[in-house]
């Protein structure tokens, strides 16, 4: 490939995460749109710009021994997955990375030392091949992970994809911070974990069961220092 065929390539590519950026800038949970929605917006933008088929927001739980899926687009079917817990003790090196790296790129997930001991319980399951995960920060502290998994053929992801994955982290962050703000009466009193209350404030949908709501609403997590 030519060289000038590369840079072109390369330009291209900045030229679309400057824009993607742009409208993750602009998006913003004001009182007229659900938070769902928001989400969508944000997780069809992010696939796009990426070339993903799947992009999901998982948040830290049990005092950071899972974490739990809270939205999942696929954009293939446009379905929309929630639910899924993966617990530390089985994954130990995923969560380990989780806390020491600002994104986690995996071109071939299934032998990637980031990733691989995802392969049998999700990766080959849901066929895919590659993983660009993000950590989300809150306060200095991982509170979560922004997921986006590729199918077909391996990626090997580029620095400016991993610079537009941390973007993305942030700007989740910067959205639950903007819920939190604009709403302070969902803010956890002393002993009680801003996961179970504020995260599912800003991520649950209006159409969330009453099941999954009382159920978080009994459950009260300590947040360790």
């Amino acid at each position: 490939m030519a060289v000038e065929q590369i840079q072109g390539q390369v330009s291209e590519q900045t030229r679309l995460f400057e824009r993607a950026r742009l409208e993750l800038a602009r998006l913003h949970a004001s009182g007229g749109v659900s938070l769902r929605d928001v989400w969508l917006q944000l997780a069809d933008l992010v696939a796009n710009a990426l070339e993903v088929d799947r992009v999901g927001v998982w948040v830290l739980i049990d005092e950071g021994r899972a974490i739990r899926c809270r939205y999942l687009l696929q954009r293939s079917s446009k379905d929309v997955f929630q639910g899924a817990v993966l617990r530390a003790q089985d994954f130990p090196e995923y969560f380990d990375a989780l806390r020491a790296r600002r994104t986690l790129p995996a071109a071939d997930a299934q032998t990637s030392g980031l990733t691989r001991e995802l392969r049998e319980s999700y990766l080959q399951p849901l066929n895919i091949t590659s993983m660009l995960d993000a950590p989300i920060y809150l306060e200095g502290r991982v509170v979560g992970v922004v997921c986006h998994e590729h199918i077909g053929p391996q990626r090997n992801w580029s620095g400016a994809e991993s610079d537009f994955a941390s973007a993305v982290a942030d700007n989740i962050a910067r959205l639950y911070t903007n819920v939190r703000t604009r709403r302070p009466r969902y803010m956890p009193t002393s002993g009680t974990s801003w996961n179970c209350i504020a995260w599912r404030r800003w991520v649950a949908s209006r159409r969330a069961s009453r099941t999954t709501s009382a159920a978080c609403s009994a459950r009260r997590w300590v947040t360790r220092n």
